[in-house]
Formats: C-alpha cells, structure tokens, sequence
C-alpha cells in the first residue's frame, strides 16, 4: 500500500484524537475518584508534606475540639501547589465537608526551584501533575491523592544535606495565582469553616530565607487571611522550634508533630 500524504496526516489525526480521548476518560475517571474521596468526611486538613508531617495520625494527635478523627482526613501531597490544594478545597465542600484546615505557605510563597509563575506554564504544569495523581491512581491502584493518606512521621536522626536545601531558597513570593477562585470559594460556602495554617520553620531554612523575607512571608500570610477573614494558626507565635523538632530543615520529627498538635489544639479551642 503507498502511503500519501493525506494518508499520513489521517493516520497522525486518528493519533491524536484517540490521544485525546484517552485523556478526557483518565481525567473523568481521576475526577470521580477526587470527588469519593471525600464521602462521610467531616474535616480535612489540606496541604503539603510539611503538613503531613505535621498531622502523623489523626488518631493520635491531641484532640481538636469539634474534630473526629475517625471522620477527618489528611491529605500532604509532596511539593502541592496552590492550584491542586484549591482544586482540594473545592472538592471537599463540594462534597459537604464541614471544616477545612488548609496550609498556607504554598498559597503565599514558593521554592527558588518554582519557576512556574502564574500564567501558561503554571497551568500546563498544573494539568500534568494532575494527570499523572490520576494516571498512578488508575494503574497503580494508589490512593488518588498519594502519599497523603500515609503515615508521615519517622523519628529518624535529623538530616540537612546543605547544598540541596540552599537550592530551595530564598524564597519566591509569586502567588496568590487564583484570588477569584478562593474568593468564590470561601465566600459561597456557607456550610463549611475554613482555617488557615502556617507552618513552623526550623534555624537553617530562617536563616537561609532570610529576617527580611521571614517577614515577608509572614505579612502575606496575615494579608490573605485578612482579606478573606479566615482564621489563621501561626504556630511561631507560642516561641521558637528548636532543631530537635525537626527531620531536617523543614519536615516536623514525631516530637515536632506532637507539640504542633498540641499548639494548634489549644488555638482551636478558642476560636468561635
């Protein structure tokens, strides 16, 4: 059979549909396994492993007023963004959760590493970190947001590799990237409370950010909460974090996890 020209360019064409094809079923099939996720949850804590590190096991950490453990579910996707934790948020008052606790760093600062920004490439980046939760989670059999349902913390001997970490810093102050989003969200969801969440910050990471952009940080994080009026935990207010509690210069040890819980339980019972 002689191949043409038409031949060839109907042959890429039926390619590329079915390419496209294949992709509408994962992300149809990804976004039906994102929306279960959150079936019978009442609370869920949103962020990124710093958050999971935080949070080792819902069941063992100091009780939250208002909070089942046996109801609440913790989700620390390594390096999450601001979009796929606001795509979280989404889905989980969607599917009627009633108490949302969302980390804040990756909504107000990024890693020097980040080079994303918040146009064409953030998105094209977005979509792809999407489709491969959804790609592991269908051929893979994971959890359709893994790792965040395993256990996080291990009392390993702390470890700083100072090369590697330098290349994290300073930081990037570029987002918010979705505030209409997060306006939409948080101002028609009248059924479900919203806490934000600062995390603390070993020694070497202050230093290595800087006294300059610690505060930076610090006034963009109370400068979204303000905006929107959602609570904000900040646990660098109760003293420092020593290196004992941490893993390395960022992840909470099981020591670190254990007076977070406590910090944050005790803020908790306070607010209205």
């Amino acid at each position: 059979m002689k191949l043409t020209a038409r031949s060839i360019a109907m042959a890429w064409l039926s390619a590329l549909v079915l390419l496209v094809g294949i992709l509408i079923a994962i992300g149809a099939f990804g976004q039906r396994r994102v929306d279960g996720r959150f079936t019978g949850v009442d609370t869920v804590f949103l962020g990124t492993s710093l958050f999971r590190h935080a949070l080792p096991d819902l069941g063992q950490i100091t009780p939250l007023p208002q909070v089942d453990a046996e109801k609440s579910l913790r989700i620390g996707l390594n390096n999450g963004s601001e979009r796929q934790i606001l795509d979280m948020a989404t889905a989980a008052v969607a599917s009627g959760v009633g108490k949302v606790f969302i980390e804040i760093n990756p909504l107000v600062s990024r890693f020097a590493t980040d080079h994303a920004g918040c146009g064409v490439r953030n998105s094209i980046q977005h979509r792809l970190g999407n489709l491969k939760i959804f790609t592991d989670a269908i051929l893979l059999g994971r959890d359709i947001y893994w790792p965040g349902a395993e256990p996080a913390n291990k009392d390993k001997t702390r470890s700083i590799n100072p090369e590697t970490t330098a290349k994290y810093y300073p930081l990037k102050f570029v987002g918010p990237c979705h505030v209409g989003a997060w306006q939409r969200l948080f101002t028609t969801s009248k059924r479900t409370r919203f806490v934000l969440v600062m995390m603390p910050r070993d020694g070497v990471a202050k230093q290595l950010i800087g006294a300059d952009d610690m505060a930076t940080f610090e006034r963009r994080a109370r400068a979204f909460s303000a905006q929107f009026d959602i609570p904000l935990f900040v646990p660098e207010s109760a003293g420092d974090w020593g290196e004992e509690l941490f893993l390395d210069q960022a992840h909470l040890s099981g020591r670190g996890a254990d007076r977070f819980g406590k910090e944050l339980a005790a803020w908790w019972r306070v607010q209205k």
